[in-house]
C-alpha cells in the first residue's frame, strides 16, 4: 500500500491523517522521504561507516533493514561502540561534537514536526530514510546516536 498526502487538499489530508494508524499498522515498512538534503550526505556517510564497523564486530550484515546473524560470529562488548563512532567520524574528518550537531540539525528538519511521525515509528515495521540521493536504514541512525 502506498499512501501519499497532498498537503494542499485539506479534505484529503484530514481523511488520510485519521487513517494513518491503520495504514502504518498494516505496513511492513515505511519510507521517510526527506527530499533534497545535500547537507545530510556526510552525516549519513558517518552513520553507514559506524554501522558497518558495528556489524563487523557483531558478525552481522544489515541491508535495508534485513539483519542476518552469522553463526560463527564473536559478539563484542557494547562499550566499544563509542570508539567505533569516533573512528567513523575521524574517517570523514569530523569530531563527535560535529556529529552531535549534525544529528541535532537533522532532528530540526520539518519532517519531524508532523503529527503522524510518532505513529510511523511506533506502528510501522522497517523504517528507511530517503533523500534525493540516499537511502539509510533508521536502525543505523538509532544505533549511531545511542553510541554518543
Amino acid at each position: 500500500m502506498l499512501c501519499v498526502l497532498t498537503k494542499s487538499d485539506i479534505m484529503e489530508k484530514n481523511y488520510q491523517v485519521r487513517n494513518m494508524g491503520f495504514i502504518y499498522d498494516l505496513a511492513s515498512g515505511v519510507f521517510i522521504w526527506l527530499g533534497y538534503q545535500e547537507t545530510l550526505d556526510q552525516f549519513f556517510d558517518i552513520i553507514e561507516g559506524y554501522s558497518h564497523r558495528v556489524q563487523e564486530l557483531r558478525g552481522t550484515h544489515m541491508f535495508f533493514g534485513l539483519s542476518e546473524e552469522y553463526p560463527d560470529s564473536v559478539q563484542k562488548p557494547r562499550d566499544t561502540y563509542p570508539d567505533l563512532l569516533s573512528s567513523a567520524c575521524r574517517h570523514h574528518s569530523w569530531t563527535i561534537p560535529q556529529f552531535h550537531k549534525a544529528y541535532s540539525d537533522f532532528m530540526k528538519l520539518e519532517y519531524w514536526s508532523r503529527a503522524w511521525v510518532r505513529q510511523e515509528f511506533s506502528l510501522a515495521g522497517k523504517l528507511l530514510i530517503l533523500t534525493d540521493s540516499r537511502i539509510i536504514n533508521f536502525q543505523m541512525l538509532e544505533d549511531a546516536v545511542s553510541a554518543l
